[in-house]
């Protein structure tokens, strides 16, 4: 699902709803010319600090990586 936090810079682009799971929040950034931003480092720490799974997937692999251990979790 796509995440917007009104108000807020920075949140993740997507949140990903798996039966049985807990949520996870993920930032996808082209493979080359992508970064994170300032803004986007301190909403992801923020995130982790409360114990909330944040990734940042840079590629297909990574994609297939992050799909590969949430549905073995």
């Amino acid at each position: 699902m796509k995440f917007i936090d009104p108000g807020q810079r920075g949140a993740p682009d997507r949140i990903v709803v798996l039966h049985g799971c807990p949520s996870y929040y993920v930032e996808l950034k082209r493979p080359k010319m992508g970064k994170l931003k300032s803004h986007q480092v301190r909403y992801h720490d923020r995130l982790r600090a409360r114990g909330q799974k944040v990734w940042v997937l840079w590629s297909k692999e990574d994609v297939d990586a992050f799909i590969a251990e949430v549905t073995l979790t």
